[in-house]
């Protein structure tokens, strides 16, 4: 057997002990605020105490600690991730960095205590174009899955990790979003109801839903637009200076009405 297949099988040994659900989101809030969100349900059919799961745990929540973010186990086999983020470079930089391949050294204080397993490479990018008061976003997100696969040499999928892996990626936007043609369509388009940390408001968002796929490149893009909290106040302060300037001048060109001299006797 090829010794480049070794790794592989070394991940799907671990994969067949149970099933893993992983749900990444990015939503946006506003202009400059949003949260790279990663929701993981593990089967019990998994052992969480094997050392190699313990491991990929403790991995992500020291690198969401390193960027800003913080882990809560909502449940023994259920663990959410959240990472904030300003722009759409904060975005890129830090769902690069959380998602890159995990490196065979030592990371932080995390030893390595398995083989190295299948790099899975991931690229987020976002370009951001600000029209004053709105600003439009074009994200674009590439995940290689392809080592999640056994392929003859012909290319054909021998074994893959499909049905052992459900991994879905959302995003959720103000006004919505527009996935482009040609890249990964979504398979479901629905309004999300959030609420906000205070708890006492909430807020309807669109929310796109994509199935990606174990054993292949996936490429999805999306477009879309937020509104622009600072474009809007520009526009609030000059209008409310130049209301300002507009009564100052109508107020001091009216001339005062000057007193009849009284009649001489």
């Amino acid at each position: 057997m090829s010794s480049f297949l070794l790794p592989l099988l070394l991940l799907l040994t671990l994969l067949l002990t149970g099933c893993i659900q992983s749900d990444v989101g990015v939503y946006y809030i506003s202009q400059t605020q949003g949260e790279i969100v990663q929701h993981l349900r593990l089967s019990d059919r998994l052992n969480l105490q094997d050392p190699a799961v313990q491991h990929w745990l403790a991995t992500l929540e020291e690198r969401s600690r390193q960027l800003g973010g913080h882990t809560q186990y909502l449940r023994a086999d259920e663990l959410q991730v959240t990472i904030p983020f300003t722009k759409g470079q904060d975005l890129s930089t830090k769902f690069n960095r959380f998602f890159s391949p995990v490196e065979s050294a030592t990371e932080g204080t995390l030893q390595p205590i398995f083989p190295p397993l299948p790099r899975l490479e991931t690229h987020l990018q976002v370009s951001e174009r600000n029209l004053l008061l709105v600003q439009r976003n074009h994200l674009s997100l590439d995940v290689d899955l392809r080592p999640l696969a056994v392929r003859s040499p012909d290319g054909t999928v021998l074994l893959s990790a499909g049905n052992l892996l459900d991994l879905q990626f959302h995003l959720t936007t103000p006004w919505g979003a527009q996935f482009a043609q040609g890249s990964l369509p979504p398979i479901e388009v629905k309004p999300a109801e959030a609420e906000d940390t205070s708890n006492t408001t909430s807020r309807r968002e669109r929310q796109l839903t994509w199935n990606l796929k174990p054993g292949e490149l996936n490429h999805l893009e999306a477009s879309f637009w937020v509104p622009s909290p600072l474009g809007l106040g520009s526009v609030a302060i000059a209008f409310y200076v130049i209301l300002g300037s507009t009564l100052r001048a109508f107020l001091f060109s009216r001339k005062p009405i000057s007193e009849k001299a009284p009649p001489r006797v």
